[in-house]
C-alpha cells in the first residue's frame, strides 16, 4: 500500500521524489492551489488508498495539523519544497496519518505552485461533495427581504456597479473584525487582504477575504433576513424610490443580486473547527440553501455566477479595477485583483499632519485631479488643509486649494462643480458633495471621511442629516479660518492667490445667509487703497486698523473695471 501511495522506491531523496517522471498529479489539481486545496486532496487520497479511516477520530486533528505545518513553511522566507519536507521530517511528534499525507504532499508539489495565504483553486464538483458534511437545508426568504431583494434586482439596475464597493466594504469590515480579535488576543495574527477573481469565459466574480469568517446564526442573521423594524412598511411605502431604501438598509450583501443568476457563499468563522466551515446558496429564486462544508480556512469567499448582457461586464478585470478605483482605492487593506494590488496609495487624511510630507501630498493630490477629470487644469496644491476631529463629529480630511491660472468667470459658470468627495471608512459616498460647503467655496478639492455618516445616504437623507449639516459648518469655518491665517502669514502669497479666486469671495458675502459666516468671508476680501502703491492690496481689517481716531465711516469708491 505505501509503494502505491509514494512511488515505487521509498529510498528517494525529497528532492528525486519531486522531480520523478512517472509520478500523476492528484486528482483535482490546478496549476495554482492554496494550503487548504492541497491538503484537502491529499487527505482524499490517502483514504482512498485505505491508509487514513473517515471515521478516525484524528482525521480533522491531521488536517488542521498538515495544514499548519505547510502555511506556516510556506509564509517562511525560506519557500523551497525541499526546505518545507525537511520542516517535515523534524516534525517528529506528528501523528502517523499527518506523516504519510505531508509526503504526499511534497511528492504532489511537483505539479502545482502553492501561494501564501491565498485560496485560488476552486475544488471540483466530486470534490465538494466528498467534502460536504450534511445535506443543505433549504430556507424561505422573509418577505421584507424579498421585497427587497425585487427592488435592488429591478430598480437599481443603472447604479449596478455599486455591488464592487458593497462587497469590498464587508470585506474591508470582516477584517477590521479580526484585527480587534488579534490586538485583544483572543486569535494568532493572519495575512489581511481582498482577493477579487474574474473569469469572463465563465461569467463570474468571486470575492474573498481573510476576515472573521461567519458561522449559522451569522449566515441567517446576515444573509437571510433584514434585522430591523418596521421594513415591511418602509418598503411597501418606497417601492418607487430605491435609493430611499438603500439609505435605510444598506444594500451590502443583497447589492449582488443585481447582477447575479446565482450566488455560493463560503465560509468559516475564526475559532471554529475545520469541519465547522458552511457554504451559502441562492440560485435566483425566493429560497437559499445551507450546508456544512468541511475543510475550508477562516474567512468568506463570495462567488457570483453574473446574468448575461451589462451585467457580465463586471467578469472583465479592467472593468472591476475601473470599478474600484472609483469607489474604493483607499480602502486599507491590499485589494488584489487577478493576483496583482490595486490599491497602492495611502488614505494621507487617516494619518496625522505631522507624518505626511509634501511629496506625499502632491502625490495624492495629483491622483484626486485625475479622478476628477480635472488634472489639465490642476497640478499642485497652493494651501493644504490637513485636520481631524472627533467632536462634534468623527472628521478626517485633507483640502487642498489649488495653484492655478484659469478664467474665474468660465470656472464659475459650473455652478454644479464640486470638488470634495465624501467617505465614510474610506469607502466613496459621494464623489460631488455639494452638501458638505457653501457653494462659492466649491474651487476646493479634497476628501472629507466621517465615520459617523451611514454608508448608504439616499438624496433625500443627504439633505436632512445632521451629521452633514454639522460637517458643513466645521468645514466652511476651517476653510475660512485657514485662509485668513495664510493671509496674515504671507500677504504677498495670499493677494496673489486672490487674484484668482476673488469673485468666490465676492459671491460668498452676497449669497451667505448666515450673518457671521459672512463677515468671517468679507475678511478675505482684498481692494486697493489710497494709502497704497498702485497694485497694492489692502483687507478690510488692516483699513480698520489704519483708521483715524473718531472715525466711523469705510470709505470707498467704485466703477465699472
Amino acid at each position: 500500500m505505501m509503494q502505491q501511495l509514494f512511488g515505487d522506491d521509498l529510498s528517494m531523496s525529497p528532492c528525486s521524489t519531486r522531480h520523478a517522471s512517472h509520478l500523476e498529479a492528484p486528482e483535482g489539481a490546478s496549476k495554482e492551489a492554496s494550503v487548504i486545496d492541497f491538503t484537502d486532496m491529499m487527505f482524499q487520497n490517502l483514504h482512498d488508498h485505505g491508509d487514513i479511516s473517515m471515521s478516525n477520530p484524528a482525521l480533522h486533528f491531521s488536517v488542521t495539523e498538515v495544514q499548519q505545518t505547510y502555511q506556516d513553511m510556506m509564509c517562511s522566507s525560506q519557500d523551497s519544497h525541499d526546505y518545507i519536507f525537511q520542516q517535515f521530517d523534524k516534525k517528529k511528534t506528528m501523528s502517523l496519518p499527518a506523516r504519510m499525507m505531508s509526503a504526499r504532499l511534497i511528492r504532489a508539489a511537483r505539479f502545482v505552485t502553492p501561494t501564501c495565504s491565498t485560496v485560488q483553486f476552486a475544488p471540483s464538483a466530486p470534490t465538494q461533495r466528498r467534502l460536504m458534511a450534511s445535506e443543505p437545508q433549504r430556507h424561505e426568504f422573509q418577505a421584507e427581504t424579498r421585497n427587497l431583494m425585487d427592488i435592488v434586482a429591478k430598480s437599481l439596475y443603472s447604479h449596478s456597479e455599486v455591488f464592487v464597493r458593497e462587497l469590498i466594504s464587508n470585506a474591508s469590515d470582516a477584517l477590521e473584525k479580526r484585527r480587534y480579535a488579534e490586538l485583544k488576543g483572543e486569535i494568532a495574527e493572519g495575512s489581511s487582504e481582498i482577493r477579487i477573481t474574474t473569469d469572463k469565459e465563465k461569467r463570474t466574480i468571486t470575492f474573498e477575504d481573510t476576515g472573521i469568517g461567519m458561522n449559522r446564526e451569522d449566515l441567517v442573521k446576515f444573509l437571510g433576513t433584514i434585522a430591523k423594524s418596521g421594513s415591511k412598511d418602509f418598503i411597501e411605502n418606497n417601492k418607487e424610490n430605491a435609493e430611499a431604501v438603500i439609505g435605510q438598509f444598506g444594500v451590502g450583501f443583497y447589492s449582488a443580486f443585481m447582477v447575479a443568476d446565482s450566488v455560493v457563499v463560503t465560509t468559516r468563522k475564526v475559532g471554529s473547527k475545520p469541519e465547522e466551515g458552511l457554504q451559502w446558496t441562492w440560485n435566483g429564486d425566493n429560497s437559499y440553501e445551507i450546508a456544512e462544508t468541511a475543510g475550508l480556512p477562516t474567512g468568506t469567499r463570495i462567488e457570483i455566477r453574473l446574468k448575461v448582457g451589462d451585467s457580465a461586464t463586471y467578469a472583465e478585470e479592467d472593468k472591476i479595477k475601473e470599478v474600484i478605483n472609483k469607489y474604493s482605492y483607499f480602502v486599507s487593506a491590499p485589494i488584489l485583483v487577478n493576483g496583482e494590488r490595486v490599491n497602492n496609495l495611502n488614505a494621507i487624511w487617516t494619518m496625522q499632519a505631522r507624518e505626511v510630507n509634501k511629496e506625499m501630498h502632491e502625490t495624492f493630490f495629483k491622483q484626486l485631479v485625475k479622478n476628477q477629470g480635472k488634472q489639465e487644469m490642476f497640478t499642485r496644491p497652493q494651501y493644504t488643509i490637513h485636520f481631524q476631529t472627533d467632536t462634534p463629529v468623527s472628521l478626517r480630511s485633507v483640502i487642498y486649494i489649488p495653484q492655478t491660472q484659469f478664467n474665474q468667470l468660465s470656472f464659475m459658470a459650473q455652478q454644479k462643480l464640486c470638488g470634495l468627495s465624501l467617505y465614510a471608512r474610506r469607502v466613496l459616498i459621494k464623489p460631488d458633495a455639494q452638501e458638505l460647503i457653501p457653494n462659492y467655496l466649491r474651487f476646493v478639492i479634497g476628501v472629507v471621511d466621517s465615520e459617523d455618516i451611514p454608508l448608504n445616504l439616499s438624496r433625500e437623507m443627504l439633505q436632512n442629516n445632521p451629521v452633514l449639516r454639522k460637517l458643513k459648518k466645521i468645514l466652511t469655518d476651517k476653510i475660512l479660518g485657514s485662509l485668513q491665517s495664510e493671509m496674515k502669514k504671507d500677504p504677498v502669497k495670499y493677494s496673489e492667490f486672490y487674484q484668482n479666486y476673488s469673485l468666490y469671495f465676492k459671491e460668498g458675502v452676497v449669497t451667505e445667509q448666515n450673518q457671521g459666516i459672512k463677515e468671517e468671508v468679507a475678511k478675505l476680501l482684498l481692494f486697493e487703497s489710497s494709502s497704497k502703491k498702485a497694485g497694492e492690496l489692502t483687507s478690510l481689517g488692516d483699513y480698520v486698523k489704519r483708521m483715524q481716531e473718531g472715525q466711523k465711516e469705510i470709505y470707498y469708491m467704485y466703477a465699472n473695471k
